[in-house]
C-alpha cells in the first residue's frame, strides 16, 4: 500500500479531538482538508493558530496532504490572507481586456498558492473547470471563469501556470461539469438529461487541460448523465472516469472524489460511498465526519482496508505526493513576484494548443459569448 492513504477527511474545531487524532493516525488517511471552522477568525494572530494546528496534525502524520477550498469565491480564511478575486471577476477583467484578464489570472493563482504555501497548506482545490450557468453551487457563487469553454480554458491555464509558478499541484473540478446543472449536489443528487454531443462544451476545458498535462488532480462531480450513464453518477462512473476522463481525455493524474458526505454521493452507508468511490477513485474525500459520523467512519477504514483499490491508485498519490514535496522546495512567499508574467503571455497570449485546436485569435479579442459550438472533435462520448 502507498504511504500516502486514500482517504481524506476533516476537522470538527479549532483543536483536535483525541478521536481526531486517532483517525488521522489510521494509515488508510492520507489528506486533511481545512474548513472555515478550523480558522478562528477572533484571534490577534489566527494564521499563527492555523500553523500551530498544522503542526500539531503532522506531528500524528508527517506526509499528510492538507488542502483547502480557496479559489476567491470559496474563501476559507479571511484574516491574514489576501483576498482572492473570484473566478467571475477574471473573467469579467478578460471580457474588458483580454490580455490583462490573462495576467489578472496568473497573479491571483500564484498569490492564492503562496499564502497557502507558507501558512503550511499543500493544495489548494482549485481551479474551477464548470462553465458559468443555472448552477446553484458554481454560477450563483461566481465561481466559474466564463460560459465559453474556450474563455475558461485560457484563464484555468493562467491561473494554473501561477499555482505551479508558486509549487502548488492543481485539481481540475467538477468534471465532466456542474456549471449548466441548476441544482446542488451538497443537497440532491442532480441529473442532467443532455445528450453526450450537448455536453461537449462542458468536456472541452477538461479534455485541453489534461492533454496539456496541467492538471494534477481531477474531481469527478456528484451529478448523473443517464445518457451517459444511467446507474452511476459521475464520481462513481467507470464510463465518466476510466473510459472518458482517463482514456477520451488523457488524464494521467489523480481523481479525488467529491464529498461523499454529499447528498449526491448517497448510495448507502459509509462504507458502501468509501467502497463504491474506491472503484475508479484515488483519493475518497468523506469530510464533516463529526460526532456519529465520525465513529462510523472509524468503524469503515478497517473494511476498507480489505478491499483492493483501483489499479495504479497509491502510485498516483504516490505522484502528486512527490509533486507537493517538490513545491515546499520553492521561494519564500513574495507578493511582487506573483505579478510577474509569463513570458509567452507576452509574445503569443497563449502556450501549446491542444489536440482539436483553439485558435490563437481568442487571446487577440474578445471570445464569443455562446459555447454551444465549441466541439472538441466529430466523435461523440466514447462509452
Amino acid at each position: 500500500m502507498s504511504s500516502i492513504g486514500p482517504v481524506i477527511v476533516s476537522l470538527s474545531g479549532k483543536k483536535l479531538l483525541d478521536k481526531e487524532k486517532t483517525l488521522l493516525s489510521d494509515p488508510m488517511v492520507g489528506g486533511l482538508v481545512l474548513f472555515r471552522e478550523n480558522y478562528d477568525e477572533d484571534l490577534p494572530d489566527p494564521l499563527a493558530a492555523l500553523k500551530e494546528l498544522i503542526a500539531e496534525v503532522r506531528k500524528i502524520k508527517p506526509d499528510i496532504l492538507i488542502m483547502v477550498d480557496h479559489e476567491g469565491a470559496i474563501w476559507r480564511f479571511k484574516k491574514g490572507f489576501t483576498r482572492i478575486k473570484s473566478h467571475q471577476e477574471i473573467g469579467l477583467e478578460y471580457d474588458k481586456d483580454p490580455k490583462e484578464g490573462l495576467k489578472l489570472s496568473y497573479e491571483q493563482g500564484k498569490l492564492m498558492a503562496q499564502e497557502l504555501i507558507a501558512a503550511g497548506v499543500n493544495m489548494s482545490l482549485a481551479p474551477v473547470l464548470d462553465l458559468e450557468g443555472p448552477s446553484e453551487i458554481i454560477g450563483k457563487l461566481k465561481r466559474a471563469f466564463h460560459k465559453d469553454p474556450k474563455v475558461v480554458v485560457l484563464l484555468a491555464e493562467q491561473f494554473i501556470l501561477g499555482m505551479k509558478a508558486a509549487g502548488m499541484p492543481v485539481t481540475g473540478k467538477h468534471f465532466p461539469g456542474h456549471g449548466t446543472t441548476k441544482a446542488d449536489s451538497h443537497e440532491a443528487l442532480p441529473r442532467d438529461e443532455r445528450t453526450p454531443e450537448d455536453l461537449e462544451p462542458d468536456l472541452y476545458t477538461f479534455q485541453t487541460l489534461s492533454q496539456r498535462g496541467l492538471l494534477d488532480a481531477v474531481m469527478p462531480a456528484h451529478i448523473l448523465f443517464p445518457k451517459v450513464d444511467s446507474k452511476n453518477p459521475a464520481g462513481f462512473s467507470e464510463i465518466w472516469i476510466n473510459n472518458i476522463l482517463r482514456k477520451r481525455c488523457e488524464f494521467k493524474g489523480v481523481v479525488m472524489s467529491d464529498c461523499l458526505s454529499m447528498k449526491g454521493a448517497d448510495v448507502g452507508d459509509t462504507f458502501a460511498r468509501l467502497n463504491q468511490a474506491r472503484k475508479v477513485c484515488d483519493f475518497l474525500m468523506f469530510t464533516h465526519q463529526h460526532g456519529d459520523a465520525l465513529d462510523k467512519l472509524l468503524e469503515a477504514l478497517p473494511q476498507l482496508k480489505k478491499i483492493e483499490e483501483n489499479k495504479g491508485a497509491a502510485e498516483r498519490r504516490e505522484q502528486l505526493a512527490l509533486a507537493v514535496k517538490g513545491g515546499s522546495k520553492k521561494d519564500p512567499i513574495n507578493k511582487e513576484s506573483s505579478k510577474e508574467v509569463p513570458p509567452f503571455l507576452l509574445s503569443q497570449g497563449m502556450n501549446s494548443q491542444p489536440k482539436g485546436g483553439v485558435s490563437n485569435e481568442a487571446t487577440q479579442q474578445q471570445a464569443p459569448n455562446d459555447g454551444s459550438n465549441v466541439r472538441i472533435n466529430t466523435n461523440k462520448l466514447q462509452t
